[in-house]
C-alpha cells in the first residue's frame, strides 16, 4: 500500500515560478563566481577581495557585475575591444554560463589603470 498520494495539478509549481526559482540559482552562482575570481586575484596589486554579504545583481546600485556590451558602453570601446582586454587578462572577467560578467571591481581596476596611462 503506498502511502504517498501523487501530487496534484495544485501541488506542482507554475512555469513562472520556476523561472523565478532558476533566475535565483542563476544569480547565486554568478555571485559565487565573482566572489572566488575576486579571491583568487586578492594577491595582485589594486585588487580586492569580495567581503561581506553576495548583492543581488538585479539591484542595479548595489550591481556586482557588467555584461561585456555593458563594458563596452561603459568604456566608449567596442564590444570587441572588450573581449579582447578580457582574452589578454588586461580584465578580469567570470564566465558562469555562455557569456561573460564583469565585476565592478574589475571594472574599476580597469579604468583605474586606464587615467594612470592617459594621465602619466
Amino acid at each position: 500500500m503506498n502511502d504517498h498520494a501523487p501530487p496534484t495539478t495544485s501541488d506542482r509549481p507554475t512555469a513562472a515560478q520556476l523561472r523565478a526559482r532558476a533566475q535565483a540559482i542563476g544569480d547565486a552562482i554568478t555571485e559565487l563566481l565573482i566572489a572566488f575570481a575576486a579571491s583568487a586575484h586578492a594577491d595582485q596589486p589594486g585588487a580586492s577581495n569580495a567581503k561581506g554579504t553576495p548583492v543581488s545583481l538585479s539591484n542595479p546600485e548595489r550591481r556586482r557585475a557588467w555584461t561585456t556590451y555593458e563594458v563596452a558602453e561603459k568604456i566608449g570601446q567596442p564590444y570587441r575591444t572588450v573581449m579582447r582586454l578580457i582574452a589578454t587578462g588586461q580584465l578580469r572577467a567570470v564566465k558562469p554560463g555562455k557569456s561573460y560578467s564583469v565585476p565592478d571591481e574589475a571594472l574599476k581596476e580597469y579604468l583605474a589603470g586606464r587615467d594612470i596611462e592617459t594621465t602619466g
